[in-house]
């Protein structure tokens, strides 16, 4: 079973993995549950003042958890948008936010 550790964003690191919606002063989410930590986003947290989240504890993720993840990116995706497949500058923008969700993973 993981636990939930509640740390200081200085104690962060790239690979962690939130247990808990970040939410700014306002109670608007700026990171949900389940997302991967990255450099750029911690940097962005940073920024904004956050000073302490609630992580996973640590944990390896299986060559399976990584597909299931990815598979779970590209689909919704897909539905989001469904309604401008022929449009190139949308597809061009899914395939940037695909990679840059695929990178979390990496």
């Amino acid at each position: 079973m993981k636990d939930k550790q509640h740390i200081e964003l200085k104690q962060a690191s790239p690979g962690m993995t939130l247990a808990q919606d970040l939410l700014d002063i306002e109670g608007h989410c700026l990171i949900t549950t389940g997302t991967l930590l990255t450099e750029n986003k911690l940097a962005c947290l940073q920024r904004r003042g956050i000073r302490n989240l609630v992580v996973w504890g640590a944990e390896a993720l299986s060559p399976q958890e990584i597909a299931t993840r990815r598979s779970a990116a590209q689909t919704q995706l897909n539905r989001r948008f469904r309604q401008v497949e022929q449009e190139p500058t949308m597809q061009e923008l899914k395939a940037m936010l695909l990679a840059h969700r695929l990178e979390d993973l990496e």
